[in-house]
């Protein structure tokens, strides 16, 4: 059997008040392009922003065709900027762990 791919993010609010997410990116998955955003992250489906309840957790997730055309060997991360202007990042990765996870 096969599984749809997707890329998934799991958003973890530790603190112990609501955190209001406004966007949900990756850094550049190319040498020298630029960060992009997903503006509808599924199973949303909405654009943002959206929030997150004090300690409480979201699943969100792209399929690998939203990444674009970057270079399978660079590495990226995902990006999450909060609505108090806080950036929030996570360990960098291969691009092509996100196109094809059984690379």
């Amino acid at each position: 059997m096969t599984y749809p791919t997707a890329s998934v993010f799991n958003l973890v609010n530790h603190s112990g008040h609501l955190v209001k997410i406004t966007h949900l990116g990756m850094e550049p998955i190319e040498k020298g392009s630029e960060a992009f955003f997903f503006p509808t992250p599924l199973p949303l489906g909405t654009p943002g922003p959206f929030e997150i309840p004090p300690r409480d957790a979201i699943t969100l997730y792209q399929p690998p065709d939203t990444l674009g055309e970057g270079d399978p060997g660079h590495k990226t991360r995902a990006r999450v900027t909060t609505s108090d202007g806080k950036t929030f990042k996570s360990k960098r990765v291969r691009v092509r762990e996100l196109i094809d996870p059984q690379a």
